[in-house]
């Protein structure tokens, strides 16, 4: 698997997963909550490989722009640095990730 960084894009293995926004402080990642909401942990997971990327990038925090079933959206907030203390799991077909739940996320919009 690749993670770059491409212009302002973040991509796994080609594929635009995210953007750097905020003088590339920010990395706002959109997710449907159909497709992409693991409800083990009750939120979107992030690959590890992705958060070790924005750290190294300086990026201070996650803004997670989550489109719902009937179409409204929510915006949610955390800290690069609160994944450090989440545990890291792996379901089949995904690589390595870590979650935190919405409920602990700061709620934005």
């Amino acid at each position: 698997m690749s993670v770059e960084i491409d212009g302002n894009f973040v991509k796994v293995d080609g594929k635009v997963v995210g953007e750097l926004i905020n003088n590339r402080k920010t990395y706002l990642t959109p997710r449907n909550s159909t497709k992409h909401f693991y409800r083990k942990a009750q939120g979107y997971p992030i690959s590890v490989n992705v958060l070790e990327l924005l750290k190294i990038h300086g990026v201070k925090d996650i803004v997670v722009l989550e489109t719902r079933k009937d179409g409204t959206r929510k915006k949610y907030r955390v800290f690069v640095s609160d994944y450090n203390n989440v545990e890291i799991f792996k379901e089949p077909d995904y690589d390595f990730q870590k979650c935190i739940p919405l409920r602990r996320m700061e709620t934005i919009a």
